[in-house]
């Protein structure tokens, strides 16, 4: 093989590696692949993500950079999962070269032949596109429905609006037609009665003052009468919208999506890698108080979106509302630990997380991705 010929095939390997990495954890390799693997938390959760619990401890990244020897252990103990779950040593890059940057081909050639066996345990990072669309497809069929029942919504509160007011108006037309009939009325017999005299006009006054008497009565049972029909009608519109806000509300339940495959953004367009796992966290978290997920730095600085992403899988593993109340740090604690008892690694340390200014995007990019695809199991 020519040595040009030789330079394209490992640049289409390392290539083919990095977006079988990125399938399969949800994650862009934007740099180079010992940049990206270096302190050995991705290549443990590779093994992991094949076979789970293969290497049951991983040290966090912020730890990684702190301590040497914790990346050194990382890479290591994948060497001895790798070898766990089929792969042969001659696949296997040797440890310090990996450390120096060297032989990129090795590191390219264990990639794959990872690639190879999470095939054969039935985990095909490449066919995830069409699972992606069936659950596009799903998401945006229940977006339009919820969108239609919101319209519906609005278009029916305008309506009855309208109608209340148009109603209100012709309410209010008859009743000053009533009023005007009313005052001509007392007002011709009172030209009337000015125009008798003496006893004839007395017995006039007293049919007068019956009539109006009368009048009045019939017009404060008009007004009682009118006030209960409003009443009624009121209770009615509310009601109806109670129904209307029921019928929203399960609309928009149907309308999120359960899976926690990654779900699309609009009409033709999968999400990928981050943006995927952005979006699953965001919609996973949308119901809880006080989470607000824009991004893979300070949305998770106090702790309160891993508890409400693991509360959305487990909530017996978590209580939420305690969460409220307790202090960042111990949300963080809480949240690893309750991630650790079902079964996924602690790649995160509470500390690393919220002592520094912005928390690491790579770092918790890691987590994120291990979170999907354990919680789901």
């Amino acid at each position: 093989m020519s040595a040009s010929r030789y330079a394209q095939q490992e640049a289409e390997n390392n290539q083919r590696a990095k977006q079988w990495l990125s399938n399969l954890l949800g994650v862009d390799v934007e740099d180079d692949l010992f940049s990206a693997l270096a302190d050995g938390v991705l290549l443990c959760s590779i093994v992991n993500t094949i076979k789970p619990n293969t290497i049951p401890k991983v040290n966090p990244t912020g730890r990684c950079k702190k301590f040497v020897a914790k990346k050194m252990e990382n890479i290591n103990n994948f060497i001895m999962g790798a070898r766990r779950i089929g792969v042969l040593t001659s696949y296997l890059f040797d440890p310090q070269e990996f450390v120096q940057k060297r032989r990129p081909d090795k590191l390219v050639n264990c990639l794959l032949k990872l690639e190879e066996i999470a095939k054969r345990n039935g985990i095909n990072a490449e066919t995830q596109s069409e699972a992606l669309s069936q659950i596009q497809n799903q998401i945006e069929e229940q977006e339009q429905a919820r969108l239609a029942a919101i319209a519906a919504e609005v278009a029916e509160k305008e309506r009855i609006e309208l109608e209340r007011k148009e109603q209100q108006r012709l309410e209010e037309e008859k009743w000053i037609l009533e009023e005007q009939a009313r005052s001509e009325r007392i007002r011709k017999r009172r030209e009337e009665e000015e125009k008798l005299h003496g006893e004839e006009r007395e017995n006039f006054r007293i049919k007068r003052e019956e009539a109006e008497k009368q009048e009045n009565e019939e017009r404060e049972k008009r007004i009682i009468a009118q006030r209960e029909e409003r009443e009624k009608r009121e209770k009615q519109r509310i009601e109806e919208q109670q129904k209307r806000q029921q019928q929203l509300a399960a609309a928009t339940a149907a309308a999120k999506p359960t899976s926690t495959s990654f779900p699309s953004l609009g009409p033709g367009k999968i999400l990928s890698g981050p943006d995927a796992l952005l979006y699953w966290a965001q919609v996973r978290t949308s119901d809880y108080q006080g989470v607000d997920v824009q991004n893979f730095s300070m949305s998770w600085k106090d702790g309160l979106a891993f508890c409400a992403l693991i509360h959305s899988y487990h909530p017996k593993e978590i209580d939420y509302n305690t969460m409220l109340t307790k202090e960042p740090l111990e949300r963080l604690e809480a949240a690893f630990e309750a991630a650790g008892r079902v079964g996924i690694p602690p790649l995160l340390d509470a500390e690393d997380v919220y002592l520094l200014p912005a928390p690491d995007k790579f770092c918790i990019m890691t987590y994120l991705s291990c979170l999907n695809k354990g919680l789901k199991r």
